[in-house]
């Protein structure tokens, strides 16, 4: 029989809310934030914590999580073991369920990870057009992925 984590006690979720200082509804870029201040700076990295966050907007069916869902999914995250941690990494690329990345998964998350890495290079000091010209190569990019 399998292992089942006890359930998080209110008042750790309390803690994480407090110390990680998240707003009452939390967007994808507050929790890759969160996650960093937790000190998970691996589940932070693009794409692995962009789907973690997906996944638990989708089991809610929300874009945005409640601070407390945000703070319940990084606790989780906390308690797991290397193993555990291994299959949550899995499943977060498995993103149909099926126990195997596909081809399109794969280059899902590569698409997800330049378009991220080119709009965060133009956010950066790039305003206006040039801005505009580095969103449109990645997006140039990731249509050239899936096309191979």
């Amino acid at each position: 029989q399998p292992h089942v984590a006890p359930p998080i006690p209110p008042a750790v979720i309390d803690k994480l809310i407090s110390d990680l200082e998240m707003p009452d509804m939390v967007d994808n870029y507050d929790f890759q934030t969160a996650l960093k201040k937790a000190n998970l700076v691996e589940f932070a990295h693009f794409p692995l914590g962009d789907r973690l966050f997906r996944m638990r907007c989708a089991k809610i069916g929300s874009e945005q999580l409640p601070k407390r869902e945000a703070a319940q999914q990084i606790a989780e995250i906390q308690q797991q073991d290397s193993i555990k941690i291994k299959a949550l990494t899995f499943e977060a690329y498995d993103a149909d369920g099926d126990g195997s990345i596909s081809r399109k998964e794969f280059l899902d998350i590569i698409t997800r990870t330049w378009y991220q890495m080119f709009r965060a290079l133009g956010a950066k000091g790039a305003g206006g057009s040039k801005q505009q010209q580095i969103v449109s190569f990645a997006e140039a990019k990731a249509r050239d992925l899936h096309a191979m």
